[in-house]
């Protein structure tokens, strides 16, 4: 099931490298609810209630404005409880990647669920204050994309062994970033690309994000102690988006799909990409997505 949790606008220039259409994106920072006969599980579990309070005090005072959700923010508890679930039905956590607006739900999921990611992915979000802050609590149980390519993507791994949920190597925008390919009971085939992109012209138009000079100043911010941090929200180095918007284009190339504002339709291959951290903002992908049950089913392999 989606559970959108906040809203956040960015000028679309930035999102999407020389393109002023539109010039506002709208963006959605949303929790994946997933269960598998084997499991039930959350990609992306995206804000705590009190973000702005917990969170968003410990980024880098320059960047706070920019990157902080629009009030209010529905909580993760909250979001679960509206799909009939509760926090201690979560067996376990798969986010897309480490990033604070992907996992700052974990403060209001009890301490023994444990996370899911690569060993590269983990050890770089455990150099931030902010994300160490996230995830101390949690036990850690890594993985290793050591799987056949699947797709457009050169590696991957089987979470179930059974084809329903598989991950493939996005690594860009973060060392270990993921993109979650989910084969669901009704036939259905999503693609969760997490940050990889922000939004589906950057894949239509192969583009990067743009460049941020100001943020990129800062990526190395100085907390009052004097300890050197990286808490950026942004891709480390310019051009390392290029690796993943190139597979993700291929995999709708010969689609024939139909494009959404945030989201694309893959018809031709059965695929639906959600780019960014969700749907807000694309009424079509919103339809057809918001509210369903995603699960995900042997049936359906990838």
């Amino acid at each position: 099931m989606v559970l959108p949790q906040a809203i956040s606008t960015a000028p679309g220039p930035i999102v999407v490298e020389g393109a002023f259409r539109p010039l506002t994106v709208s963006m959605s920072m949303t929790t994946f609810l997933v269960e598998h006969p084997q499991a039930r599980f959350l990609i992306d579990p995206a804000m705590c209630a009190d973000v702005h309070a917990q969170v968003v005090p410990l980024l880098p005072r320059a960047i706070r404005r920019v990157v902080a959700p629009n009030k209010p923010v529905l909580g993760l508890g909250e979001a679960l409880s509206g799909a009939g679930r509760a926090v201690t039905d979560v067996d376990f956590i798969l986010p897309t990647h480490l990033h604070w607006d992907h996992i700052a739900g974990l403060l209001e999921l009890p301490a023994h669920v444990p996370v899911h990611a690569t060993v590269e992915e983990h050890t770089a979000a455990m150099q931030s204050p902010v994300t160490e802050l996230l995830l101390r609590r949690q036990p850690f149980d890594p993985y290793v994309l050591d799987g056949p390519p699947v797709l457009t993507f050169t590696s991957s791994f089987d979470l179930f062994g059974d084809g329903a949920v598989v991950l493939v190597d996005l690594a860009g925008h973060t060392p270990g970033s993921v993109g979650i390919l989910l084969a669901l009971d009704d036939g259905t085939r999503v693609l969760l690309a997490g940050d990889a992109v922000w939004h589906s012209r950057q894949i239509t138009l192969i583009r990067e994000k743009a460049p941020f000079p100001v943020i990129s100043l800062i990526t190395v911010a100085m907390r009052p102690s004097g300890q050197s941090i990286d808490c950026t929200p942004c891709p480390p180095t310019y051009g390392s988006s290029q690796r993943t918007t190139v597979p993700l284009s291929a995999l709708t190339a010969n689609a024939n799909g139909e494009n959404h504002q945030n989201g694309i339709s893959s018809a031709g291959t059965g695929w639906r990409i959600t780019a960014g951290a969700g749907i807000a903002d694309h009424p079509h992908l919103g339809e057809r997505v918001a509210g369903d049950r995603l699960l995900a089913s042997p049936r359906g392999r990838v």
